[in-house]
């Protein structure tokens, strides 16, 4: 990437050559450290565990087809008079994806024939009756799961169990509680960059009476309870390319997928009801040689 590029804030996801250089050479020191130094060889895996180039689990999975349904919805949002609500709407059914499920958590890029970079995500909530976003609630609703990854390796097990209270997000009137969590492994293949930067949205363990299992497999990850699957969590590359704009993504989407009675079954145990919250996200250059200057939209609704 270029000097230009970088000075426009645009990023990107490269693993040259020389990153395998530092990597042994990191490796080669811990391996000193130990048989010279007498550092713990249990410390030594657990550092030398940053450097994992993938997952065990997350070989398996393959990028999906971008999902045909989307069709030219995400970029319908990009008109300055689109509701960005009534066209959510159109992605939000029930057995859209996958028989029994719904989406809860979509994050689209959008055609770079509309914009060089930009994106659609759409989270859903649990929220009280009341409920009032702030102002600020863009801002606001990202929350994270650290999952400890006990073999420092696998990407599969159950997820840790959290008190729902710790993810309550305060409106100007009522709360809410996200539907999905940004799940954060321990430890992550390199490899995987790209989908650690998209955010693995996870349906969070609050959603179900004990932790759910996840695993992966080709063209998903998967989510178990009690024996059954109740969710899906599915990437695609849409004309990927390695840059990215500052605080965006590459060009990979993103989809999570929960069965609606686990959803209606949730909502009903918090006494809340879902709502959805939507987010356009565009760079664009206001002149042929200027910056990429991004410009949001976003809308909050009920089901």
């Amino acid at each position: 990437m270029n000097t230009v590029r970088s000075r426009e804030g645009v990023g990107g996801q490269f693993s040259q050559s020389q990153c395998n250089v530092y990597r042994s050479a990191f490796l080669r020191t811990l391996a000193f450290a130990v048989q010279q130094w007498g550092m713990p060889r249990n410390l030594a895996v657990i550092v030398a565990a940053r450097c994992l180039p993938l997952s065990k689990g997350l070989h398996a999975l393959r990028p999906i087809a971008r999902p045909a349904w989307l069709k030219d919805v995400p970029e319908k949002c990009c008109k300055s008079d689109a509701s960005l609500e009534e066209i959510s709407r159109r992605l939000l059914k029930v057995n859209i994806g996958s028989s029994g499920m719904r989406p809860v958590s979509l994050r689209i890029p959008i055609s770079n024939a509309m914009a060089e970079f930009g994106e659609l995500s759409i989270e859903s909530f649990y929220v009280t009756e009341d409920f009032n976003p702030k102002s600020d609630f863009v801002e606001d609703h990202t929350r994270m799961l650290i999952w400890p990854i006990t073999d420092l390796v696998s990407f599969e097990g159950p997820l840790p169990e959290e008190d729902v209270k710790q993810y309550r997000i305060d409106g100007a009137t009522g709360s809410c509680i996200p539907v999905c969590l940004n799940v954060w492994p321990s430890d992550f293949g390199f490899w995987q960059n790209d989908y650690v930067h998209l955010g693995f949205a996870f349906p969070a363990p609050y959603n179900f009476p004990s932790a759910p299992h996840v695993e992966s497999a080709k063209g998903w990850v998967g989510f178990s309870f009690d024996g059954r699957r109740v969710g899906y969590w599915k990437v695609w590359h849409d004309n990927w390319i390695p840059v990215h704009a500052k605080d965006g993504h590459t060009r990979c989407g993103g989809l999570t997928e929960l069965k609606t009675s686990v959803l209606c079954s949730t909502a009903a145990t918090l006494g809340m009801k879902l709502a959805w919250h939507v987010k356009l996200s565009l760079w664009q250059r206001p002149s042929e040689y200027g910056a990429p200057v991004l410009a949001t939209r976003s809308e909050f609704f009920r089901d």
